[in-house]
Formats: C-alpha cells, structure tokens, sequence
C-alpha cells in the first residue's frame, strides 16, 4: 500500500515537472511561429525583385 502511494506521488512530482516544461516551451514555440509567420508575410509583401527589407 505505500509502495503504492509513493508511485502516485512520483508520478504527480513527475507529471507537474512535465507541465512546468511545458508551461516554459509554449512561450518559446508561440514566440518562433511569430517570427516565423512575421518573415513569410514580408516575403508576401516585398514585390518579386526587390531585395529589400521590411523592417
């Protein structure tokens, strides 16, 4: 029975670290699509030819 209830416990420890992880990389991720998203549409906006910067 504790045996048990020290895998429950690791488990939770284990699934809280997992979601901290989580909490920190969707921040990471959302930040390059916005980068990433950001460099496509000034591509879409420069005309073809011109070699120039949009910011």
């Amino acid at each position: 029975m504790q045996r048990l209830q020290r895998k429950l416990q690791q488990a939770r420890r284990y699934r809280a670290r997992e979601a901290f992880f989580a909490l920190r990389i969707i921040p990471v991720l959302a930040a390059w699509a916005g980068l990433l998203a950001a460099v496509v549409w000034c591509w879409r906006l420069i005309p073809p030819g011109v070699s120039s910067r949009c910011f």
